[in-house]
């Protein structure tokens, strides 16, 4: 067995793995943003009855845009965009009655109003599913961590938990492979409940459950 000791430098490429096992579903679940139709709802309810005098002005007379940058609906920070399905008239006020309030140019917070209820649902549920995403992240890099802790060399930390491999950067794959030094036995205690559920969570990222 080749003897790789187990570095911080290590350690540091490892978990860097671990993390980045979880990127795509983190990303999936950041992708799953409330839809743009939502654009032209928000115009809607902001200008909706004021959009036909509007439409009377003088071309140019009142600045257009595409898009809406909201800042908050609710009680949610948020930083979502969401595109119209036409350039729409921006005058620089609100109207007294908007349910909104202007955070700075052209972006909103949606207040507390039954008119947003929808979208706050789908706000809900989609920062939800990111937190979700972002915290089976953080529990998996935390528990490769505790498992690491628990060794000076690689190839007992491999013996003890095989799927480890997958997450040791080429280089050093390589020097385990090459070394041909006759490990000192390392046997400390591991969870093997801890061991079952590290295992679980990098199979379900291979098969895309996650």
């Amino acid at each position: 067995m080749a003897t790789v000791r187990i570095t911080k430098e290590l350690i540091a490429d490892i978990l860097a793995c671990a993390r980045a096992k979880f990127s795509d579903s983190i990303k999936k679940a950041e992708d799953s943003r409330p839809d743009h139709h939502w654009g032209d709802y928000i115009y809607d309810a902001i200008y909706g009855e004021y959009a036909p005098i509007m439409a009377q002005l003088p071309a140019g007379f009142i600045h257009t845009t595409n898009r809406v940058l909201i800042r908050k609906v609710g009680p949610y920070p948020v930083e979502l965009y969401f595109d119209f399905s036409a350039p729409k008239l921006w005058p620089g006020t609100m109207p007294p009655e908007a349910p909104a309030e202007n955070h700075y140019s052209q972006a909103l917070v949606l207040n507390n109003s039954p008119v947003w209820n929808d979208l706050l649902d789908e706000v809900k549920a989609w920062k939800d599913r990111c937190d979700a995403a972002r915290k089976r992240s953080k529990e998996f890099t935390e528990g490769v961590s505790k498992v690491l802790e628990n060794f000076s060399t690689l190839a007992p930390a491999l013996k003890e938990w095989p799927p480890l491999w997958e997450l040791v950067p080429e280089r050093v794959k390589e020097k385990h492979k090459e070394i041909t030094v006759k490990e000192k036995k390392e046997k400390p205690a591991v969870d093997q409940n801890t061991l079952g559920r590290l295992t679980g969570a990098i199979t379900a990222v291979k098969l895309g459950g996650l």
